[in-house]
C-alpha cells in the first residue's frame, strides 16, 4: 500500500540525486575511492590513514578523475586532509553523495567506474553480484607496515583479514 509506494519515491529520488550527481563528468578514466575511518579510537590513526592513501595513489596516472565518496562517519577533518592529497597530487578528483548520503550501491549499479580503491569496504563482497565486476584496489598492504611501526591495538586484526585469503582474493593487491 501506502508503505511501499513512499518507499518507490524515497527509492526514485535517491537514484534521481545520483545520476545528477554524476550527470557532467566524462566517464571513461574514473576511479572511485571509498574513505573508512579504520580506527576511531586513536587521534593520530588518521595520519597513517592519510600517508597510506597518498602513497597509493602517488602512481596512478593524473588521467583518471577521482570520484570520492565519503564514509558517513568519516570526520570533516580527515575529509579536508583527504581532499588536499589528491589536490597536491595533481588529480581532477569529485566528491559524491555529500550533500544527501547516498549508498555507494546506488552509484555502483550507474557507472562504470575502472577501478575502485579502498582499505577494507564491505562493498567488496558483492563486486560483481549487485553490480558489473570492477577491480577493487586493497590499500590494506600499503597501510599495514605503517601502522605496525606505531604499535597499534589493531596490528593483529589487520594481520588476520590480510592472512585470510577468501578476502584478499577480492582485491587487486597494491604493492
Amino acid at each position: 500500500g501506502v508503505l511501499l509506494q513512499k518507499h518507490f519515491v524515497i527509492l526514485h529520488l535517491l537514484v534521481e540525486f545520483a545520476s545528477e550527481e554524476v550527470s557532467n563528468i566524462n566517464l571513461n578514466n574514473v576511479i572511485l575511492f571509498l574513505s573508512e575511518p579504520l580506527d576511531e579510537t586513536s587521534s593520530d590513526s588518521y595520519k597513517m590513514e592519510l600517508e597510506t592513501i597518498r602513497i597509493a595513489f602517488s602512481d596512478v596516472s593524473k588521467d583518471n578523475v577521482i570520484l570520492i565518496k565519503f564514509h558517513p562517519r568519516e570526520n570533516v577533518f580527515k575529509q579536508k586532509e583527504i581532499l588536499k592529497i589528491f589536490s597536491n597530487l595533481g588529480f581532477n578528483y569529485r566528491v559524491i553523495s555529500q550533500t544527501i548520503n547516498v549508498p555507494v550501491e546506488y552509484y555502483l549499479q550507474l557507472l562504470n567506474f575502472k577501478d575502485i580503491y579502498t582499505f577494507l569496504c564491505s562493498t567488496s563482497f558483492y563486486n560483481g553480484y549487485i553490480y558489473k565486476k570492477t577491480r577493487i584496489h586493497t590499500l590494506l598492504p600499503l597501510y599495514y607496515p605503517i601502522i605496525k611501526k606505531s604499535g597499534s591495538p589493531y596490528i593483529g586484526e589487520i594481520e588476520k583479514i590480510m592472512a585470510d585469503q577468501r578476502i584478499m582474493n577480492l582485491f587487486v593487491n597494491i604493492k
